[in-house]
């Protein structure tokens, strides 16, 4: 692998993380590590992609736990891994049917 130009294959590959605190750095370098985009740019693709409303869903969930408590049943729809990473049962559906259950 050290015939790979690094500069080269980091021009071909985007990661956006759902948790951005994951990479070093700023949330602007990593989406833009060459600055090739401005700011009006980036945020439109944030919002594309949703990943602007990622500390209000943080805020919900533990508002949900805190307010909720544990002894409950809560049924929810979420298109993040990490919105139902403490629940005790997943099911993931694809054209309202059950495509499998996790857990």
């Amino acid at each position: 692998m050290s015939w790979l130009n690094l500069d080269e294959l980091r021009l071909k590959i985007t990661i956006i993380p759902q948790i951005p605190e994951l990479l070093s750095g700023t949330l602007r370098r990593n989406l833009n590590p060459f600055e090739q985009y401005d700011h009006a740019m980036l945020i439109q693709a944030l919002r594309a992609l949703h990943l602007q409303s990622y500390e209000t869903d943080a805020v919900i969930q533990s508002s949900l736990r805190r307010e909720l408590g544990e002894d409950m049943t809560l049924i929810m729809v979420a298109h993040r891994l990490q919105t139902v990473m403490d629940a005790d049962k997943i099911m993931v559906l694809e054209a309202g049917q059950i495509l499998r259950g996790i857990r």
